[in-house]
């Protein structure tokens, strides 16, 4: 395959991704039959080493604009639908912040620019033009959800798996959040997608992603994949984009919410109640409310001395795969940032938060007995806790328990911070909430 791709460059051929598929330009006549040929009979191969090679990717990634107008266009040509919908232009702000900041902040590899392009910025608005025409501003869950926040690699993920096991709950699993509507025409391919992006970063990532963030595409994942539809999200994780993440701190997210709420609402199974979680939703407590009046949050709580440098580690595992060149202190001290604005903004909402309507759960004891801790909170807000629940956690946590899927270490000073300045940033959330 190196002599065709060696062959495909001298005559100025170059490959490129469109959705899944490889599509190959060059000059009129460059093309013979028998390289036709060859590219039909390595087409899989070359779609692989396209995403899983980032020195294969570097001449055809250049091309690849992060154009907020030429996006749009693509997008829209390819769904046959002429409105971005209700929210429009806080879509197309939000866009040009986020594209602009990975364009001159994340400086992204070859890679990097296909896989944001294509798995971030594309997907994000091909959700949001397949539902503009179904988007109902003010639509939201019928039923109250139950929320999961947190910091970041606070325990969410487990609490949020274990109270969707219950009889009436629902978890949206992370093939639907990632592509929440099928396309208008054609196969539905959006589990086929789910499985093999999860496969092709596994094959990238220096470090098992499973031990700091286990995922699959048929569990329930955050469902602020479904913000990332207005480019709002939990995404420092996956580009150093440091502009977008100082414009998100500032902007106003509920446009985002109502977006996700009207989402939540077109995604709810008959009869059940949604059991949702992100840690984004932390900041975010008064637009959650704004969305749905009505919701139930489960927030927890683990030390940000142990919080920073776990996070940190995913997001250097993510950003070292799609922007190598990356600023390791800038990103660690814009990360911390974000981490205490969480926590600020958290502070303020909570003493609006309706009473009865907010539970908190800490780290140690939802690691030391997690069905125990589903039981409090199943108590504290009135719902049924059945024995088929109980089952259905006590197997979860026997197969899926803490370090089951390897260890994960990490500490402050590995990314240049002192325990005792992540002490003094986060006094008055440590004091309140940490033991």
């Amino acid at each position: 395959m190196i002599a065709l791709l060696q062959e495909l460059d001298s005559r100025g051929i170059r490959l490129k991704l469109k959705g899944e598929e490889v599509e190959f330009v060059g000059p009129k006549g460059a093309m013979t039959p028998e390289l036709l040929r060859q590219l039909r009979a390595h087409k899989a191969d070359l779609r692989d080493y396209l995403l899983l090679d980032p020195g294969a990717t570097a001449a055809a990634g250049g091309s690849l604009s992060f154009d907020p107008d030429q996006l749009i266009a693509e997008v829209m040509a390819e769904e046959e639908q002429r409105s971005l919908g209700p929210e429009g232009e806080a879509l197309r702000e939000a866009l040009g912040a986020y594209a602009r900041s990975v364009e001159q902040d994340a400086r992204p590899s070859g890679l990097g620019r296909i896989y944001l392009r294509e798995r971030i910025l594309r997907l994000s608005l091909r959700t949001r033009l397949r539902f503009a025409p179904h988007y109902r501003p003010g639509a939201r869950p019928d039923r109250a959800p139950l929320i999961v926040c947190g910091l970041p690699r606070s325990g969410t993920t487990l609490l949020h798996r274990l109270l969707a096991l219950a009889d009436d709950g629902a978890g949206l699993p992370l093939w639907q959040l990632l592509e929440p509507l099928p396309p208008g025409r054609g196969p539905d391919l959006r589990y086929d997608h789910a499985t093999r992006n999860l496969k092709w970063l596994a094959g990238l990532v220096p470090v098992s992603l499973d031990a700091q963030h286990y995922v699959r595409p048929d569990l329930a994942d955050e469902c602020g994949h479904l913000l990332r539809t207005a480019f709002l999200g939990a995404m420092p994780w996956q580009a150093p984009a440091h502009g977008w993440l100082e414009w998100s701190m500032k902007a106003d997210a509920g446009p985002a919410y109502r977006v996700w709420a009207a989402l939540l609402a077109r995604l709810q199974p008959a009869g059940k109640r949604l059991v949702l979680k992100d840690p984004l939703h932390t900041a975010y407590l008064d637009e959650v409310r704004a969305a749905c009046p009505d919701a139930l949050v489960v927030q927890t709580h683990r030390d940000p001395l142990e919080v920073a440098p776990s996070f940190h580690k995913l997001c250097a595992t993510m950003h070292a795969v799609l922007a190598p060149d990356f600023d390791r202190a800038r990103a660690v001290e814009a990360q911390t940032r974000w981490l205490e604005w969480m926590v600020e903004r958290n502070a303020a909402a909570r003493a609006r938060f309706p009473e009865g309507q907010l539970v908190d759960v800490g780290y140690r004891a939802l690691a030391a007995d997690p069905v125990g801790q589903v039981e409090r909170i199943h108590r504290a807000f009135g719902l049924p806790l059945t024995e088929g629940h109980l089952q259905r956690m006590r197997a979860y946590v026997a197969k899926n328990g803490q370090r089951r899927h390897g260890e994960n270490p990490y500490s402050a000073e590995e990314f240049g911070q002192r325990p005792e300045e992540l002490a003094r940033r986060f006094e008055g959330y440590r004091r309140r909430f940490s033991p």
